[in-house]
């Protein structure tokens, strides 16, 4: 019997010895993982939907950190899943700097973390604020959707959100930002575009997505556009929402002649609300360098149609009364001789050609009539849309 207990312990020490040796060698292949560029071509990372726990975000940020070609990080609608001891401790300070100090590594980064509504509660966005500030190292950012959800009446959720602004306008090396669909009120936008156009290397900004995020009020909406519009490096602009009553009904004029550098206006994002106050801001604005006015199928149709419209009756109007007379008042054909109808056809035919010729003047003619002036404007938008400068 003591034979036996003597062989059962041996055996027993040889399996602990096999399971130690296993252990170890896996540990020295993870250690080898980690140390090694085992992902030398990897550009693209998108992990999207995922459920972290502290030992799977460690386990993302090693394969960042083993991608050292990596451009674009995808992590949108990521949810973090912690035992319920951890998770009463829980603090986005725990996660974010260590996804940070692996991206330092990398030159302008693009990141997204759309939908990630989690950020808009504890301390994500001042967490957020304090690694963008430390590794200035991102050349575009998503957050769109992140504080679609955040409660905005909470002072320490609003003051955090606030400090991610003015971090993210001072970032001299943003290169494109979605701030869209994230309930941001016009302080917030404002606030964020007074700091990017007052600040002395603003040399990076060239896109910014502020779509879905809803103003109410044209003079609040007129601010925000002001403020927007001094960002002299922007090029690209999706324009955030506007709810106006009067607008809606009653229409709009824009009085704001501010200079504008933008390149491209995109509003394929708007509801048809904002894209005719953006029609007519477009109209008195000093568009220095614009090339394209980027507009739903809906809306292109609706302004081809009343660019030929007006056309054809600015054409009706430079027309000779006589032409007007026998174009209103046509006699019938069997009152009409075979010799008078080829006549007054001819007559036509040449009237119409020299009205085809006035067509072609300088700006200062076109506007001493109304309806060409609006041709004139209508003509410019919808050649803008199509893409030509």
């Amino acid at each position: 019997e003591e034979e036996e207990e003597e062989e059962e312990g041996e055996k027993k020490k040889n399996k602990d010895g096999q399971k130690n040796k296993q252990q170890h060698e896996s540990s020295s292949s993870s250690n080898h993982f980690t140390s090694s560029y085992l992902l030398p071509s990897l550009r693209y990372l998108e992990i999207p939907n995922c459920i972290f726990d502290s030992g799977t975000w460690t386990s993302m940020c090693k394969i960042i950190q083993n991608a050292p070609r990596l451009k674009t990080v995808c992590l949108n609608k990521f949810t973090v899943e912690l035992p319920e001891e951890e998770m009463q401790e829980f603090s986005w300070n725990m996660f974010m700097p260590e996804l940070f100090d692996v991206l330092k590594d990398h030159r302008s980064v693009s990141l997204s973390l759309r939908d990630v509504h989690p950020l808009g509660e504890f301390d994500g966005s001042l967490a957020l604020a304090r690694c963008i500030q430390e590794s200035q190292c991102l050349g575009a950012l998503d957050i769109s959707g992140c504080f679609q959800h955040a409660d905005m009446e909470d002072e320490y959720v609003r003051d955090g959100i606030m400090k991610l602004l003015s971090v993210l306008a001072g970032d001299s090396r943003l290169l494109e930002l979605d701030l869209s669909n994230n309930a941001l009120e016009p302080i917030h936008l404002d606030h964020f575009a007074r700091i990017r156009a007052d600040s002395v290397l603003q040399s990076s900004l060239r896109r910014l997505d502020l779509s879905f995020n809803v103003i109410h009020g044209i003079e609040d909406y007129l601010q925000v556009a002001r403020s927007v519009l001094m960002i002299f490096t922007l090029e690209v602009l999706f324009p955030p929402q506007i709810i106006d009553e009067m607008v809606q009904n009653y229409g709009f004029v824009s009085e704001v002649t501010d200079e504008c550098n933008l390149k491209d206006v995109d509003l394929t994002k708007c509801d048809p609300v904002t894209i005719l106050v953006w029609k007519q801001l477009l109209m008195t604005l000093q568009c220095v360098r614009l090339e394209k006015i980027i507009l739903p199928p809906k809306a292109r149709e609706e302004l081809k149609f009343q660019a030929d419209l007006v056309y054809t009756r600015s054409r009706r109007l430079r027309q000779p009364a006589s032409l007007k007379a026998t174009t209103l008042e046509t006699p019938s054909r069997n009152d009409m001789k075979d010799d008078d109808e080829s006549e007054d056809l001819n007559n036509f035919r040449n009237q119409e050609e020299e009205a085809d010729e006035e067509e072609i003047g300088t700006l200062e003619e076109d506007q001493r009539n109304n309806f060409l002036a609006a041709k004139l404007v209508l003509n410019r938008l919808t050649r803008a849309a199509e893409g030509v400068s």
